[in-house]
């Protein structure tokens, strides 16, 4: 679909910024707020970080990138939220 599209035109840019910032780093947590179909978050954990929990607001994304992971311990199940939205405490 379109979200496959997509992961293939921004791997180059994101690997090789993704490549350069995080050079040395290993087994660290982190969270990809509009991960779509989770692509980011497989390739930060396939290169050795250690846990990445992925969020989008889509349920179709979130739903895909559920299936993709299916089966590998190594990735948190994502969660559909919107990242934006701010308690009302914080306004």
């Amino acid at each position: 679909g379109r979200d496959q599209g997509m992961a293939a035109g921004h791997l180059p840019a994101v690997s090789h910024m993704l490549g350069l910032a995080l050079e040395g780093l290993q087994n660290f947590d982190f969270i990809d707020a509009g991960c779509g179909n989770g692509w980011a978050v497989r390739w930060l954990v396939d290169r050795g970080a250690g846990a990445g929990w992925g969020t989008d607001i889509s349920e179709g994304m979130i739903a895909r990138a559920r299936a993709a992971t299916t089966g590998d311990d190594r990735y948190l199940v994502a969660i559909a939220a919107d990242v934006s939205a701010q308690p009302d405490h914080a306004r």
